[in-house]
């Protein structure tokens, strides 16, 4: 009996846990944080791998939006003093550097293989 139900369980499609990761990551390009968060929700039981990728992908990009956030109210206020003016170089360095980030990270896990943004994993406490 047990030979049939092992016969009969669904085994996880690699293809599939690999698109979902990837999704998590590019999503950073049109909807960041939801994408990763109902990802994370929906499958933070069913794959290890997908949980871990989407959790990974929700911490970085929370943290992008909050440092680019963040440093956009200080350019804006410091603009007025002419300061600011030099901050704004920056601040689109960091969005194209975050996006590209994203988009590594995508092809990483697309491919299957395992990925960590520097950093986050030691926020999240280590796989």
């Amino acid at each position: 009996m047990s030979e049939k139900n092992t016969k009969n369980e669904k085994k996880p499609n690699l293809k599939d846990e690999n698109m979902l990761a990837a999704l998590a990551h590019v999503s950073a390009l049109f909807l960041p944080v939801l994408v990763p968060l109902v990802i994370w929700l929906l499958h933070k039981d069913k794959s290890g791998y997908v949980q871990y990728q989407s959790k990974q992908a929700l911490v970085f990009q929370v943290a992008s939006w909050a440092a680019v956030s963040i440093l956009s109210v200080v350019a804006t206020v410091l603009s007025f003093f002419c300061i600011g003016v030099l901050l704004w170089p920056i601040l689109i360095a960091i969005g194209f550097g975050a996006a590209l980030y994203s988009i590594y990270a995508c092809w990483e896990t697309l491919n299957g293989r395992p990925f960590s943004y520097a950093y986050v994993d030691e926020v999240l406490g280590g796989r």
